[in-house]
C-alpha cells in the first residue's frame, strides 16, 4: 500500500504540482544561467561568499518543504517515533550550527544540510501525488535540451560547456553540478526505462540514444563504470527488445567514434595516470591522498560529539566521499538516521527487481568512491519520482 503523507501547505495534488513545476523550471533556469555567467564573469558566480546564486533556487524549495513537513509534526500527522527522531536531528544539528565560529560558517554547514535533506522532504510531498506523468515528461524534456547541449558541444568542442575546462574531457551542458550529475543522469535513465510503457517507440528509442550519448560524454570514470553496470543488468533481464538494443548499439559506437577520433587523448591521459600514480590514484580521482593527507588532522582534533555528531563544516574538508563526509558533517548518530529514514522513504519499495537492486547499489557505489550522491541537491526531485515509480510498479504488480 502507498503510504501517503499529511500536509499542511499544500492542499491537493494540483499545489504540489504547481510548485514542484516552478521549483524545477527555476533552478534549471538558474544552473543554465550560472553556466554562461561562470564563463564569462566568474567574480559575478558567488553573490554570497557561502554559495553560488544557483543554490537560490534549491534553498528556497528547502525552507518551503521543512516548513510543509514542521506544520505536519505540529498538526498530528506525525507518529510519536517520527516526532522523536525529527526532534533528536533538530538538536544535535542546531549545536552543530550554533558551536560554527562565523555566520558565514553558519550559513555554509546549513547549505550542506539543504544538500543532505532536500531529496527527503520532496519525497514526502511528491508522494501524495497519484498522476506523475505530466512532471516525468517535462523532466524528460530538460534533459533532452540538456542532452542535445553536451552532445553538440562535444561534436563542435564548445568551452562555455567543458565540465572541467581545458584540464580534461568532459561536457556538463546546462548544468554546473558537474559532480552531480554521475548519478543524476543513472536516474534520469532508469526513469526513462521505467516509463518506457507510456511511450512511444520511436520517442523511447530516440531518449535512449541522447541521454546515452550525453551521459558518456560527461567524462567521469563513475559514470562509466556505472553505465556498464546498468546496461549488463537490463540486457540479463531482457528489458529492451532487439530494436531497442539495436538503438543503444548505435548509441555506443557513436560515444566510441567521437572520443577515437576527438578525444583520443583521453585513453592516454588515463594511461599514464595508471603508470604514475597507480589504480587506485586513478580511479578516485587523487581522493584517496586528499582523505590520507586531509582526514588524519581532522580525526586526531575529534571529541565524542563530534564522532557521535559530527560538526565539521565541509567546506575545510570536503573528500567528496558521501559516507567520510556525512561522518563528519553529522556524525554516526547523523549516519545511521540518514539511512533510516531514506529506508523508509525513498528507498522504502521493495527491493526485488534487478533495476531495483542495481539502482541502489550503483546509488551507495557513486556515493562512496565519487560522492555527491548523499548530498545532491540537483537530483531533488528526479530521484524522489524514479523511487516512487519504483514503488507503484511493484504495488500494481503485486495486485
Amino acid at each position: 500500500m502507498i503510504q501517503v503523507f499529511p500536509s499542511t501547505l499544500f492542499r491537493s495534488s494540483s499545489d504540489i504540482l504547481k510548485f514542484v513545476y516552478l521549483a524545477l523550471f527555476v533552478s534549471f533556469s538558474f544552473d543554465a544561467t550560472h553556466v554562461f555567467v561562470r564563463y564569462f564573469a566568474v567574480e559575478y558566480v558567488y553573490v554570497f561568499p557561502f554559495a553560488s546564486f544557483s543554490a537560490i533556487p534549491r534553498a528556497i524549495c528547502w525552507i518551503v518543504l521543512l516548513l510543509d513537513y514542521f506544520l505536519h509534526l505540529c498538526s498530528g500527522g506525525a507518529s510519536r517515533k517520527e516526532q522523536i527522531l525529527f526532534l533528536i536531528a533538530f538538536v544535535f544539528l542546531g549545536v552543530n550550527i550554533f558551536i560554527q565560529p562565523s555566520f558565514e560558517d553558519k550559513i555554509e554547514y546549513l547549505m550542506f544540510l539543504v544538500k543532505f535533506s532536500i531529496s527527503l522532504l520532496m519525497y514526502r510531498v511528491l508522494i501524495r501525488v497519484e498522476n506523475l506523468d505530466r512532471l516525468i515528461k517535462l523532466i524528460l524534456l530538460i534533459f533532452v535540451i540538456q542532452a542535445s547541449v553536451v552532445i553538440v558541444s562535444a561534436l563542435f568542442e564548445i568551452k562555455i560547456f567543458r565540465a572541467y575546462g581545458a584540464s580534461r574531457f568532459g561536457y556538463s551542458g546546462l548544468m554546473v553540478a558537474v559532480n552531480q550529475l554521475s548519478f543524476v543522469y543513472i536516474t534520469i535513465i532508469t526513469l526513462l526505462v521505467l516509463y518506457r510503457n507510456q511511450l512511444r517507440s520511436a520517442v523511447f528509442n530516440t531518449l535512449l540514444i541522447l541521454f546515452t550519448i550525453s551521459a558518456a560524454f560527461l567524462g567521469t570514470k563513475a559514470l562509466w563504470a556505472a553505465m556498464v553496470l546498468f546496461y549488463l543488468v537490463i540486457l540479463n533481464d531482457k528489458i529492451l527488445n532487439r530494436k531497442q538494443l539495436y538503438y543503444l548499439s548505435i548509441a555506443i559506437v557513436a560515444v566510441l567514434s567521437v572520443l577515437i577520433y576527438n578525444y583520443s587523448s583521453v585513453f592516454y591521459y588515463f594511461a599514464k595516470l595508471i603508470e604514475n600514480q597507480g589504480w587506485i590514484y586513478a580511479i578516485t580521482s587523487k581522493r584517496d591522498v586528499l582523505v590520507g593527507e586531509g582526514l588524519v588532522p581532522i580525526l586526531q582534533n575529534f571529541n565524542v560529539w563530534n564522532f557521535l555528531f559530527g560538526g565539521i563544516n565541509l567546506k575545510n574538508g570536503f573528500f567528496e566521499m558521501d559516507f567520510i563526509d556525512m561522518f563528519l558533517f553529522s556524525g554516526m548518530i547523523g549516519i545511521l538516521l540518514f539511512l533510516f529514514v531514506s529506508f523508509k522513504s525513498v528507498f522504502s519499495f521493495p527491493i526485488k527487481s534487478n533495476l531495483a537492486k542495481c539502482y541502489i547499489f550503483l546509488y551507495f557505489l557513486i556515493a562512496f568512491f565519487a560522492g555527491h550522491a548523499f548530498s545532491s541537491a540537483l537530483n531533488y526531485i528526479y530521484m524522489p519520482v524514479v523511487c516512487i515509480l519504483f514503488l507503484r510498479q511493484t504495488h500494481n504488480k503485486s495486485n
